[in-house]
């Protein structure tokens, strides 16, 4: 998901299991062009409509990345994608329900969705539960409220929204319902792809002291803009409301703060080079042709890899690379713990209870 934002494209999040999640692109990347076309003077709907064509046909992309001096260019292949909006896991070892939600999408399904992994994994045996809202980068601001519900006695704010010059439009608040979630303690996972609806759901829960929030800052989306036309083809987009938590928090530039910080495994700008130097040598497709589970064999062969090709990788980013390249093949996401720090961060965090 993109957002035209300072007079550029900004990715919010790239969508698991996606071409844009393969090639590694990071939210807060800037589009600076497609195909070789410049985006400066390029529309959303002209730049997004660049972005699609035939499955399996290719798409270069330049972008510039926070740290990194020189623009980086991306190759893509295009697919057919299926979003699988919610996938659970029941994480035996410490009796932990872990839910991850993609996007806010689907409203009345998606929520009796939700709430049936809930329940399938509290009839597992969890006594606590995860939701990973990491790279989701919103959806429909009603579902979200619809979720927080869920979790909230009745009559607790969740979610308030104001205009220009603080002028109070409207407060979304929970009811009685009879469908709740009220005793089981609760952690939720955010990153800086977290955006929008992640952060209404994030901060209502914190902010009522019915969750702790895990991992790094949010995006900072939180804003409804109206677009007024002007000639020649432009246009012009004023922000009309913000969106606030309980607690009087604008979320829209500032984002959900982490009771906890916590930084994930992630791989240096050499080490995406090394990956990116065995995909241009199609290194990495004969080796995935080969290996279809991730095991200690898999490790040692990739390990044996680099070594052929005098390239190094730490342990700790091997080992989460060909986790998520192999899971990526899998209907059955089950989240590795020791390679995920956030998630095992947030259920001990939750043990402390």
């Amino acid at each position: 998901e993109v957002s035209f934002q300072d007079g550029a494209f900004i990715i919010i999040a790239p969508l698991e299991g996606t071409p844009a999640w393969k090639a590694g692109l990071l939210p807060q990347d800037r589009i600076i062009e497609i195909n070789g076309k410049q985006t400066k003077n390029v529309s959303q709907a002209d730049s997004i409509s660049m972005m699609r064509g035939e499955v399996g046909s290719s798409l270069t992309m330049k972008i510039e990345r926070k740290g990194i001096k020189e623009p980086i260019s991306v190759n893509l292949i295009r697919e057919l994608i299926k979003i699988q909006y919610i996938r659970s896991a029941y994480l035996s070892e410490s009796n932990t329900g872990y839910v991850k939600l993609a996007q806010f999408m689907g409203r009345e399904n998606t929520a009796k969705e939700f709430a049936s992994h809930i329940e399938k994994q509290i009839s597992a045996g969890a006594k606590q539960l995860v939701i990973d809202l990491r790279m989701n980068p919103g959806g429909l601001v009603d579902l979200s409220v619809e979720l927080a519900n869920m979790f909230l006695p009745a009559n607790k704010e969740i979610l308030s929204v104001r205009g220009r010059g603080g002028i109070l439009i409207k407060t979304f608040r929970s009811d009685k319902g009879d469908h709740k979630f009220l005793d089981i303690p609760v952690a939720i996972l955010v990153n800086n792809g977290s955006a929008s609806a992640s952060e209404i759901l994030a901060g209502a829960l914190q902010d009522n002291g019915r969750a702790k929030i895990v991992g790094t800052q949010s995006f900072g989306k939180g804003s409804v803009q109206s677009i007024f036309p002007l000639s020649h083809k432009t246009g012009v987009a004023i922000t009309i409301q913000k969106y606030f938590t309980p607690s009087g928090k604008s979320i829209h530039g500032k984002g959900i703060t982490p009771d906890l910080v916590v930084q994930p495994i992630s791989a240096t700008e050499d080490e995406r080079y090394v990956i990116e130097k065995l995909h241009k040598k199609s290194k990495l497709r004969t080796f995935f042709n080969e290996h279809s589970e991730f095991n200690e064999t898999a490790v040692k062969d990739f390990q044996e890899l680099l070594n052929s090709e005098k390239l190094s990788l730490s342990e700790p980013v091997t080992r989460l690379y060909l986790f998520n390249e192999l899971r990526s093949t899998k209907t059955n996401h089950i989240p590795n713990v020791e390679l995920d720090l956030q998630l095992k961060d947030a259920i001990g965090l939750l043990k402390q209870k």
